[in-house]
């Protein structure tokens, strides 16, 4: 059995074979021999390029020089903060300690990574606080 798979140009495509990842999909049209019941295809829009997955730890270990072929990885430190812009203007925001993963595409995406500080003063309560430069 063969499934035709059509992806467009500002779009990617996880492949997953029997639960193991198998790769990215590049834009055109694509075959899968295999039944579809041991095939998942997992289809996304560069557009939005923030990319989230539940198994996200897994593909950075298992395929971590695919990842860095269609991502920008960003991984901060927790006393490092990301100020985010997509094509030049400013966007969001990364909290400390945070990892994040956009796609390579037609958002031009630039994290400025920002170290974090003791704030001077008195503490509040028994929280520290970090001020950001």
């Amino acid at each position: 059995m063969a499934t035709r798979l059509c992806i467009a140009q500002s779009e990617r495509a996880l492949l997953w074979r029997r639960g193991r990842f198998v790769g990215i999909l590049e834009p055109g049209v694509r075959w899968v021999v295999q039944p579809f019941a041991y095939v998942a295809v997992q289809l996304y829009d560069l557009r939005v390029p923030e990319f989230e997955h539940p198994r996200l730890d897994e593909l950075l270990t298992q395929a971590r020089a695919t990842m860095e072929r269609h991502f920008q990885i960003v991984e901060l430190g927790e006393r490092e903060m990301g100020v985010v812009y997509k094509n030049g203007t400013l966007a969001g925001v990364l909290a400390p300690g945070k990892r994040q993963l956009y796609w390579k595409g037609p958002t031009d995406v630039r994290v400025q990574k920002v170290r974090a500080r003791r704030a001077s003063g008195p503490p509040f309560e028994e929280a520290q606080s970090l001020a950001f430069l």
